[in-house]
């Protein structure tokens, strides 16, 4: 899995390559939530976002990247993201137990939040 997603890294545009890289980010969860089970929403050919079931203070599930301390991780791997953007929320609304996402690391005049932004809005409030 690391190297397929080391690949979709390096060709998704509008992140930070080096912070949203398994390296970076695997190690962050590892170090910080230890007992959260990560997730790839994806086929880790053509796209993938790996996510994690957080908590916040009051208990309820909260789903964001594996790297939720500083925000520099994006965990939206979708070097095509006009194309895969709508995969990526068909999956995640089919996905139950949650009502929150958190994405941290997009730049917000990039293609990949225009396209993200868009597709999660056919899904829940944005």
């Amino acid at each position: 899995m690391r190297p397929a997603i080391e690949r979709l890294v390096d060709a998704t545009t509008g992140i930070d390559r080096w912070c949203s890289a398994p390296d970076w980010t695997f190690s962050t969860q590892l170090g910080f939530a230890p007992n959260v089970e990560p997730f790839v929403l994806g086929d880790l050919e053509r796209w993938a976002v790996v996510l994690a079931e957080f908590r916040d203070e009051a208990g309820q599930p909260v789903l964001g990247g594996l790297e939720p301390l500083w925000g520099f991780a994006c965990p939206l791997l979708l070097p095509e993201p006009e194309e895969h953007a709508f995969e990526f929320a068909e999956q995640l609304g089919r996905r139950a137990g949650w009502d929150r996402l958190v994405i941290a690391g997009l730049d917000a005049q990039s293609d990949l939040y225009f396209h993200t932004v868009r597709a999660l809005s056919t899904i829940g409030t944005v």
